[in-house]
């Protein structure tokens, strides 16, 4: 389920692998956790997807908790 919101609702910036498609967004597929946000526990991506950041869109009130948990969940996969 992650994969498909993921894929309406973030891949046209963060990109099909992860690896960002526009300026200044975080390579998820990228090994340094510390430096695309990855090494945050799942409800500090949870609550940062949330809220948005810089370009990024909050996500409070579109998605709910677990489908931003599932999100969370399929990012992970791109490590």
């Amino acid at each position: 389920m992650g994969k498909e919101i993921y894929a309406k609702h973030c891949v046209k910036c963060h990109g099909q692998n992860g690896r960002g498609e526009m300026a200044g967004m975080p390579d998820f597929s990228w090994k340094g956790a510390d430096r695309n946000g990855l090494s945050r526990s799942d409800p500090q991506l949870v609550g940062r997807i949330k809220v948005g950041k810089g370009i990024c869109p909050a996500f409070h009130g579109i998605l709910t908790d677990p489908e931003i948990m599932n999100v969370v969940t399929y990012l992970r996969t791109f490590r």
